[in-house]
């Protein structure tokens, strides 16, 4: 079957099936596909949003020739694997944030992007909120006049509760949890959003509530993940950015 050329198919049904598939469908994309690696959750998000076909296998989804584009909203551990495939097969590809586990996976994704010809996108939907759409507004409008600096503090109550809180892919280095990934990446996006490209970076990770408890056995587990993270950038264009969560 020829690729369709606004259809997509979806590794990953938590915020895949949540803010992917409705997002996608407002642009006018037909959702084709969808995958876990639990059927049983596959086939609920399926179910729930009208999706023809289901897989659990996610090299089988980015196999099938009518898909013009791959979403991958799978923990970060498996971006770099899937992206690549996706890409090889001649498949755009949207792929959550943070993209790679580190810089040499990050290049790889990259060099395989260009090599394909291919759309490859990180999903930073944040910048499309219109909080952020208009401080960028107001920047390029000369509102504030020169930039010199920016200071950022983000203080979460779910890091913050009497008793340990459900053992999840976040707790673990080699998923690519951790609240630097998981939130910080959107404000590193948002600086560079409005500020331009960044020059140096110095930062600093700690864990300081690594208990977790794993829901199965009732155990404590030390999470290997970063639950805190300080860090300060400059930019070329001038200006420096500080954030603190």
């Amino acid at each position: 079957m020829a690729s369709s050329k606004n259809s997509i198919g979806i590794i990953g049904v938590g915020f895949g099936a949540q803010v992917h598939v409705p997002a996608f469908r407002s642009e006018g994309w037909d959702v084709a596909a969808i995958c876990s690696r639990t059927r049983e959750k596959a086939q609920k998000a399926a179910d729930e949003a009208g999706i023809p076909s289901v897989y659990t296998d996610p090299m089988e989804l980015i196999r099938r020739d009518d898909l013009a584009a791959v979403a991958i909203i799978t923990p970060p551990g498996a971006h770099h694997q899937l992206s690549i495939a996706a890409l090889n097969a001649g498949k755009h590809v949207l792929c959550e944030k943070p993209f790679a586990l580190d810089a040499k996976q990050g290049a790889e994704m990259l060099a395989a992007a260009e090599k394909s010809g291919k759309t490859a996108m990180i999903a930073h939907e944040f910048r499309h909120t219109p909080q952020r759409a208009y401080i960028r507004q107001l920047v390029a409008e000369d509102y504030i006049g020169k930039f010199q600096l920016c200071t950022l503090e983000l203080f979460l109550d779910r890091y913050v509760s009497r008793e340990p809180r459900p053992l999840t892919w976040q707790a673990y280095k080699s998923e690519g949890g951790g609240l630097l990934g998981a939130l910080g990446s959107h404000y590193i996006d948002g600086l560079r959003f409005w500020f331009g490209e960044i020059a140096s970076v110095t930062g600093w990770l700690a864990g300081l509530r690594p208990d977790m408890v794993d829901t199965a056995t009732g155990k404590i587990v030390k999470a290997e993940t970063d639950d805190t993270f300080s860090f300060m950038v400059t930019f070329k264009n001038g200006g420096m950015a500080t954030m603190t969560s």
